[in-house]
């Protein structure tokens, strides 16, 4: 049975988080990308839809009411 790899990147939707997420994406691994930024949220996405397994959220991490 093949393992299967999950990486969660947090700021994926831009700079070193967003390269993180397309090399994941790369080599299979299933995504989750979370961002603060929607627009830039939606941008990642249309470079990342090759990926079936990736979940998208906006948000921000360093927020516990968010």
């Amino acid at each position: 049975m093949e393992e299967t790899k999950v990486a969660v990147v947090t700021g994926g939707a831009s700079g070193l988080g967003l390269a993180s997420a397309v090399r994941f994406a790369g080599l299979g691994w299933k995504l989750a990308i979370l961002d603060r930024d929607g627009d830039a949220l939606a941008a990642a996405a249309e470079q990342l839809e090759k990926s079936p397994a990736t979940y998208l959220h906006q948000g921000d991490v360093g927020d516990a009411e968010a």
